[in-house]
This record gives structure tokens, sequence and C-alpha cells, in this order.
């Protein structure tokens, strides 16, 4: 299925334009397509996601807090993109405008609104309302929303980063501490840090990022292949004792423990 900016190419139903949308419904044949591609691109994200996580944790280790901070935004919005493309929902542009559209057949598209991220993290809360990272706020704000603005303050409001010097959002992770720090976001606080706005920048995407490898653990999928968990293991840099709780779960993840 391709789309280009006024028209949606279905294989089955040939050229649908956009004044044809709100009467679309996905034919069978085309369903088991975009269910085909779904797959695929949520591998794709994943895969994104974990290598994200691992240049987040090369920073860390290397006292780069505002890198491994936006890398790890990246991350939860890969993710958020993963869970939603696993349960079929695929996501489309039109004239710049997202639309959904989930990969069963009789399925009809629906108009979103806002960035690609806005959409993604929009269309997860409605899909995934009842998930623990959704279940608590920080300083206020829904997670998705707080991990947002923290970004964009990194990235384009502050004129520099500030690795080296005081930042209130940023966790206090030094290189000293960094294996400590990262032991506890993965350990048995990691529900309470992972909402401390004075850790969230970290410790709330590992959060997220934990809880989508459970999901795929439980369902029995392999997302990662043999040569990209063997890649991503050796990108991990910070001592063995506390990344290789991330290590594991990424051999986990592609079935090799």
């Amino acid at each position: 299925m391709r789309c280009s900016a006024r028209t949606l190419v279905a294989p089955g139903a040939g050229v649908i334009r956009a004044n044809q949308l709100k009467t679309f419904a996905l034919q069978p044949f085309d369903a088991t397509v975009l269910a085909g591609i779904a797959q695929v691109d949520a591998r794709g994200s994943f895969q994104k996601a974990c290598v994200s996580i691992t240049d987040a944790l090369d920073g860390i280790g290397r006292g780069m807090i505002c890198w491994a901070a936006v890398k790890l935004y990246y991350a939860t919005f890969y993710l958020a993109r993963c869970r939603l493309l696993r349960i079929g929902e695929c996501h489309l542009y039109i004239d710049r405008t997202p639309y959904c559209l989930n990969s069963q057949a009789g399925a009809t598209i629906q108009k979103g609104k806002g960035t690609s991220h806005e959409f993604a993290f929009t269309r997860f809360i409605a899909r995934f309302g009842g998930a623990t990272s959704l279940s608590q706020t920080i300083n206020g704000d829904p997670p998705l929303t707080w991990l947002k603005s923290v970004r964009e303050e990194i990235q384009y409001t502050s004129p520099r980063f500030s690795d080296g010097g005081i930042c209130t959002f940023l966790p206090r992770i030094t290189q000293a501490n960094a294996t400590e720090v990262i032991r506890a976001y993965l350990g048995r606080d990691q529900l309470v840090l992972a909402f401390d706005p004075d850790h969230a920048v970290v410790a709330f995407p590992l959060l997220f990022f934990c809880e989508t490898a459970n999901e795929i653990v439980t369902g029995g999928d392999s997302m990662l292949t043999t040569a990209e968990c063997s890649f991503l293991v050796q990108r991990l840099r910070i001592r063995r004792d506390s990344v290789g709780q991330i290590g594991q779960i990424f051999r986990k993840i592609t079935g090799l423990d």
C-alpha cells in the first residue's frame, strides 16, 4: 500500500483519492498485505529503539547526559510506534495530515492531527491507556508529554547543552556513578524513579523499553536477528554489571536465552 499527496494505492482496490477516503474500507487481500508490512516495520522500529538506547548508555558513560536524553526520547517514540504496529495499527500521511488504518478487513481510515511524534503518542495513549508506563504523571504532566517537552527544551529552547553544568530536569549522573544509577533504574525502584522528575528523563524511557520487551517476550516474537543482537551488545560501553541487564533483554528478545 502506498500513499501520495492526494491518493492512496491499495493493491486490491486500486487508486483511492483523497475525496474517497471517507468511504474507503480495507479489503481482505490488502489487509493481509498490510498486516505483514506492519510486522516488518515493527521490527524495524524496535531495532531503531535499541540502537538509540545503546547510544544513550554510551553517552551516559562518557558524561554526555543531554545527548543521552535526546536519544532516549527517540527510543521511546520508536517503541511507541513498534507497539502500535505490532497490533496492526499503521500511520500514513495525506496532504501532511496523519491518518491511522488498522490492518483488518473492513477497517476504515481515521483522521488524526499533529506531528508524527504527537500523533504516535496520542494513538499509543488511546490503544494502551492501561499500560504501567501511563499509570502516573511526571511533574503533573502525562509522561509522554513531559518527555517530549524536555526533549524540545534540550534541543530547541536551551541555547546550549548543559552537560557538565546544573540542569533541573537531568538526573545527577556522572561517569563515576553511571553504573550504580543505571542499575537502580532497572531495579526494584524502577516504578518510583521512572516518574520522578529528577530521574525520569533516563528512567522513564528505560521503563518503557522494559515494558515493550516484556510484551515481545510474552508474545513469543523474535524482534531482533542474532546479528543485530550481537551488534547491540557490543555497543554497550558501561561496565558489564550495569548494562548486562540490557544485554540480557536483547538476548531474550532474540530468542537466545
